[in-house]
């Protein structure tokens, strides 16, 4: 045994190497794929950053359409029907504006004017205003809305109505 130490001290000097070539090759492949996940990782990121910079545009955007439309479109009446019996006169209405409070409606042309809701009317929501004409030959009613905005501002506008073509519009 003791007569072929060589081949023994070969045995183990390549076990040895095997051993270290495993360790190194070990080190080197767990060096590589942290090296990849960095870069994926990294990659990822950039991409997540891009995502979210995105949104927060878009989302910045959309707030900065929403605060500007809360200063022109107070609110905007849209005729959908006018409904008469008699000399009183129903207007049906959806508003195309923004949310508004504490709505009053006053004419000079008409006796008996309301409006509903007088509480708020949101956007998109629909409403009535009924009124009584004094004079049958009127095909044009005045009147005006005086409420307050979603950032409690004290507004008038004045709109008028045309009977005959089924028409209302802001005015000056």
């Amino acid at each position: 045994m003791f007569g072929n130490s060589f081949l023994s001290v070969s045995v183990i000097n390549n076990l040895i190497g095997l051993v270290l070539a495993v360790f190194i090759l070990t080190l080197a492949i767990t060096y590589y794929n942290k090296r990849k996940k960095r870069k994926n990782d990294s990659e990822l990121n950039a991409k997540i950053d891009s995502y979210i910079n995105q949104h927060l545009a878009k989302t910045t955007e959309e707030y900065e359409d929403n605060y500007d439309n809360k200063t022109i479109k107070h609110p905007k009446l849209h005729l959908l029907k006018i409904v008469q019996s008699g000399n009183e006169f129903t207007i049906y209405f959806v508003n195309k504006g923004n949310k508004v409070f504490n709505i009053n409606i006053i004419s000079s042309d008409v006796s008996d004017i309301l409006i509903e809701p007088n509480d708020n009317i949101s956007q998109n929501s629909t409403g009535y205003i009924k009124f009584t004409r004094n004079n049958k030959s009127d095909n044009q009613i005045t009147f005006k809305l005086d409420f307050t905005d979603g950032r409690m501002n004290k507004i008038s506008k004045k709109y008028l109505l045309t009977i005959l073509e089924n028409k209302m519009e802001e005015i000056d």
